[in-house]
């Protein structure tokens, strides 16, 4: 009547089986047009594949007429970036930019079966072994992002810095009506010390 089993029985029949693999690539080339201007590209892949596999043989604590279950899990994605960036410099004056296009996908599998009430061989773990019929199941996600983004920084004397950013995404997931929002952002920020530098004594960077 113990909840627990024996240790040789956990190792040898309680099995907990998990193949993972995973494949991941990536290329970035870079190009300056000039000394103020430049444009980078970048692309990314991954893969992955999980399978899990759960076995349980008759007379388990937790599973009296025995178990099995397996798992799968497969996926990919694949991501590309082109960006220009510029840099101007005037005076005590500093301008920057930024203009950047984007996609990004993905696609997620699962598959997700096992035993109903037991199985019917001992030692024999399949689904074809399952004394009810078994429980099979299949979902799939899927999602693509496009995005157009860019940011226009200025900064004066090293002192006085202003930043504005935006970015447009268009998402496969939504309506189309409302698949596209926009989000943008400012910052202003401001280092006293360059302005008085007695204040070094005082404040630091």
């Amino acid at each position: 009547t113990a909840w627990y089993d024996n240790p040789y029985y956990i190792v040898n029949e309680r099995i907990n089986n998990k193949d993972y693999d995973l494949f991941n690539t990536n290329i970035s080339l870079s190009y300056d047009i000039s000394s103020k201007l430049s444009l980078l590209f970048r692309s990314g892949y991954d893969h992955y594949t999980s399978i899990n596999e759960n076995r349980r043989s008759i007379g388990d604590s937790s599973e009296r007429m025995g178990y099995y279950a397996i798992n799968e899990y497969s996926g990919a994605s694949f991501s590309n970036d082109f960006i220009i960036n510029s840099n101007f410099k005037w005076n005590k004056f500093l301008f920057s930019g930024m203009l950047g296009l984007s996609s990004y996908w993905y696609k997620d599998t699962y598959i997700n079966s096992n035993t109903r009430g037991g199985i019917s061989v001992p030692g024999f773990y399949s689904l074809n072994a399952s004394i009810e019929r078994p429980n099979v199941s299949k979902s799939m996600y899927q999602k693509a992002i496009y995005s157009g983004y860019g940011k226009l920084g200025f900064s004066w004397n090293s002192a006085i810095f202003i930043e504005m950013t935006g970015r447009n995404d268009w998402s496969s997931t939504l309506p189309s009506s409302s698949r596209s929002y926009f989000y943008p952002s400012t910052s202003v920020s401001i280092l006293p010390t360059s302005f008085y530098n007695p204040l070094d004594n005082l404040l630091d960077f």
